[in-house]
């Protein structure tokens, strides 16, 4: 039987990176807050390329504040699978920024959250999410990556600080078999797990 890849997913630094890249893009620019705050909730909620894009305002923002942990609703999960994550601060400053930049559409809570620049009523189109992944990627950190690489990146992360059922309910998989392939140890892993039997 061939064994399943181990996902690609980002170093810390590579995270850093990708992160003050857009942070740095200057904030005169309308897609400045709102592409770093694609990137961290990719990163820091784990969220699905087409959950991220059906968002909408109220899911984000309660009464003009972050929500401290985000719903995704079951219209917009993968197979209906509904979930709770809890938001990272790192997150919540950028919904925070994001919706400061962007007042019009966050006055109505039913808008998509991250929506087409030509239309309120339509979704920012998984093309163009990709883009910004992909080009702010390779600017920062010189390859290329799909957003799914973010997920990943998270869920990779979180493997190395709590248990396996957690994370499968912070991704949203029904079966721990779709989990389990997260549970690759890094070296530094390796060396800590030998160093505790000392």
């Amino acid at each position: 039987m061939k064994s399943q890849a181990t996902p690609k997913h980002l170093s810390t630094n590579q995270i850093h990176l990708l992160l003050h890249h857009l942070a740095e893009q200057p904030a005169t620019r309308p897609q400045s807050h709102r592409n770093y705050c694609i990137a961290v909730l990719f990163l820091d909620a784990g969220l699905r390329l087409n959950e991220l894009r059906r968002l909408i305002c109220s899911d984000i923002m309660f009464f003009d504040v972050p929500v401290c942990q985000l719903q995704v609703r079951a219209e917009i999960a993968k197979r209906g699978y509904a979930r709770t994550v809890p938001l990272t601060d790192r997150a919540r400053n950028a919904i925070r920024d994001y919706a400061a930049s962007q007042p019009l559409l966050f006055e109505h809570a039913d808008q998509y959250a991250f929506c087409s620049p030509s239309s309120y009523i339509r979704p920012l189109s998984a093309r163009a999410v990709q883009q910004i992944i992909h080009k702010a990627a390779k600017r920062s950190i010189g390859i290329d990556i799909h957003p799914h690489v973010l997920r990943h990146t998270y869920a990779t992360r979180l493997m190395r600080v709590t248990d396996l059922r957690t994370v499968q309910e912070l991704l949203g998989h029904r079966n721990v078999a779709s989990t389990q392939i997260y549970t690759h140890p890094s070296i530094a892993d390796k060396i800590g797990a030998v160093d505790k039997l000392t």
